[in-house]
């Protein structure tokens, strides 16, 4: 795509699915005006290869299903505007989310396959209940999760979750079967006055089914201006079934902290960590 005319496409191929190897939205350059800002609905379409968007303008996909064909994943590049998938995701092919761009997936997929997220931001969880397949986070790649939402294995070797996405003060419970932490991977999660936090359940009943590595970000915004007393209260940021916790953090960090709470430095002894200002 890469002209701005019949925004408004409907793929109207009947089944079988047609599967393309290649979706790109192209930038303007030479005697090409770029892609618009297209919304794709009607019936299911598979990309085998790569969907792609380089475009100045947002791309939506509303068809009834997009398959991720495999046997590999589906590269979703996204180097200019975002790709908002408005659709149900399904195959056993996976994703694999690259470039510094946005990916936001608004319904629950149920590909066996993996979303793997090595740079940009994925941006979930608003109309999403359930993931099938596993995440897999690595590198510079960041996944904001704006609702409750139930995740099969997560594995972090690099990137950042962020349960609640940027908001400080709109608290979630996400769910994950398993997850493991390792490397220079991040969870930022907020906390608020007394219990209000994120939270990540662990449903797992295996042993390792929390495996601590990385960093813990704590974002102190929603304690607001009042020296509330943080360090009496409690709270439950991972939760537990019948599974068990392996490791331990490298740090914990804070940000967003005022007044008492500014410049915090955290330190740990064994299995304990303590902060000083």
């Amino acid at each position: 795509f890469n002209l701005a005319n019949r925004l408004s496409s409907t793929n109207d191929v009947a089944a079988p699915t047609v599967t393309y190897r290649s979706i790109q939205f192209l930038p303007a350059g030479g005697s090409a005006v770029g892609a618009g800002a297209y919304t794709i609905s009607g019936t299911s379409l598979g990309v085998s290869g790569t969907l792609a968007n380089s475009s100045t303008n947002t791309q939506t996909f509303t068809v009834t299903s997009l398959n991720t064909a495999g046997p590999t994943a589906t590269t979703v590049s996204v180097t200019g505007a975002p790709i908002v998938l408005n659709t149900i995701l399904t195959g056993s092919g996976g994703i694999a989310k690259t470039g510094g761009g946005q990916l936001s997936i608004l319904r629950s997929p149920t590909m066996t396959g993996a979303t793997a997220v090595s740079a940009g931001t994925l941006i979930t969880g608003t109309g999403v209940t359930t993931y099938a397949g596993p995440l897999n986070v690595t590198s510079t790649g960041t996944v904001q999760v704006l609702g409750p939402t139930d995740f099969a294995a997560v594995s972090m070797t690099g990137g950042r979750l962020m349960p609640g996405g940027t908001s400080s003060t709109a608290f979630i419970t996400m769910s994950v079967d398993s997850l493991a932490l390792s490397g220079s991977s991040i969870v930022t999660m907020g906390v608020g006055q007394k219990p209000a936090s994120d939270t990540i359940t662990i449903t797992g009943t295996n042993v390792g089914a929390l495996a601590y590595g990385g960093t813990l970000q704590l974002d102190l915004a929603g304690l607001g201006t009042t020296q509330y007393p943080i360090f009496d209260a409690t709270y439950s940021l991972f939760q537990f079934g019948a599974g068990t916790a392996t490791g331990n953090l490298a740090s914990i960090t804070s940000i967003n902290g005022a007044g008492q709470y500014a410049g915090l430095t955290w330190t740990r002894n064994g299995s304990l960590w303590t902060s000083t200002e």
